[in-house]
């Protein structure tokens, strides 16, 4: 039950991590920036309102704030700041604020803005996070995700459960080292045919949406062709060979888990399942297939789980 922090705290000038959880703290101390060896606070289920004292700590690199009060946050994080967990507030607004007038080299990997009322994002929320690596925007009210989404060159995972987005963005292809895309419980009519562009994906959720088919192929593949000779050292991620054998559909060699149950799939979806080979796991339920060709899962011989 402890509501604030004395002053005199400023004095450990060697504190690394301070666990303040479960309490009923609404505020910091103005001497709190001041702890200079700081770099990972915990102050999850407080009764914070502002962070703001905690971005001029100069050598945070993790912040837990999930259930608090938070509404607006407009971060100014410092360039050390490796994961910033702010779940369960009821957040209605989020940007990134540059510190002073220099610009900010960003270490963050970690984003977890899930369970708010976030309905939006600005276009430059998230430009200059090129080290993210993992974004949570679960249990929000997201329409539709910037299209800068696509400029992060390090995302491995993107999750936007259970809001009412209808549509992704358009160059989603571009994620190259996307391995997990989870939009589950979504408004989704269509998948973006730039999917089949990205290489590292390993597994797709797109269940509870109103897909009505998966994407074909996309027909013009000179945005692929340019990438796979970029000079940016990111050919390791594909698996094997399969890329070279065949450059227009890589994530029919990385994609192992494809969860499409409650959508309107016909048997139409068994065409575009045959060209996934590594294919080891497919959940299509409650959708409206009325029958498995005899012939389409002879394409998929490294299913282990339907």
């Amino acid at each position: 039950e402890i509501s604030s922090l004395p002053a005199e705290l400023c004095q450990l000038a060697s504190l690394e991590r301070l666990v303040a959880a479960g309490n009923a703290l609404t505020t910091f101390p103005d001497s709190f920036s001041s702890l200079a060896s700081l770099r990972e606070l915990d102050v999850r289920r407080n009764q914070l309102t502002t962070l703001n004292a905690v971005y001029a700590l100069p050598n945070l690199a993790i912040l837990q704030a999930e259930h608090n009060n938070l509404v607006s946050l407009d971060a100014q994080l410092g360039p050390k700041v490796r994961e910033f967990d702010v779940p369960h507030n009821s957040l209605t607004r989020f940007t990134l604020a540059a510190r002073g007038a220099m610009d900010v080299s960003y270490s963050l990997t970690v984003l977890d803005l899930s369970y708010a009322k976030l309905s939006t994002l600005s276009d430059d929320a998230l430009r200059q996070l090129v080290n993210l690596d993992t974004l949570k925007l679960d249990y929000n009210k997201f329409t539709r995700l910037p299209e800068t989404l696509t400029s992060l060159p390090n995302l491995r995972t993107l999750s936007c459960v259970d809001n009412v987005l209808a549509s992704l963005p358009s160059d989603l292809g571009k994620l190259f080292k996307l391995e997990v895309l989870n939009v589950h419980n979504n408004n989704l009519r269509e998948i973006p045919s730039g999917i089949w562009h990205c290489r590292s994906l390993r597994v797709l959720n797109a269940s509870s949406n109103l897909l009505p088919a998966f994407p074909d192929p996309p027909t013009d593949t000179s945005d692929v062709t340019s990438v796979l000779h970029a000079p940016h050292g990111t050919a390791e991620t594909v698996q094997g060979d399969a890329l070279d054998e065949n450059p227009t559909l890589p994530l029919c060699s990385s994609l192992r888990k494809l969860l499409l149950c409650d959508n309107q799939l016909t048997d139409d979806i068994f065409d575009t399942i045959a060209m996934m080979g590594e294919l080891r796991c497919l959940n299509l339920s409650f959708n409206d297939i009325y029958e498995i060709p005899t012939w389409s899962l002879s394409k998929n011989p490294n299913l282990e789980e339907l």
